[in-house]
């Protein structure tokens, strides 16, 4: 539980993890504005998912747009930013 509240509460305020920010990372709705509370929940509850086998994962490198499970289902994508 406490995951879920931090890690929606952390990517709907800053819109990244202290990991993506260091690689100058962001996630961002479809349109490139920022998440929602709710988006950032979905994302964060489907997350664990994408890392089953790694099935999830795979898109990020086999896609055309590169976008992972979690992100799919949320309707959010990464971008760069300059860190």
């Amino acid at each position: 539980m406490a995951f879920v509240v931090v890690g929606a509460g952390v990517g709907w305020l800053a819109g990244r993890s202290i990991g993506k920010g260091l690689v100058g990372l962001r996630v961002v709705n479809r349109d490139r504005t920022a998440i929602t509370p709710g988006r950032a929940a979905v994302r964060t509850l489907v997350y664990p998912f994408s890392f089953i086998l790694g099935l999830g994962l795979i898109p990020i490198v086999t896609a055309k747009r590169r976008r992972a499970l979690h992100d799919k289902v949320a309707g959010t994508v990464v971008i760069y930013i300059s860190p």
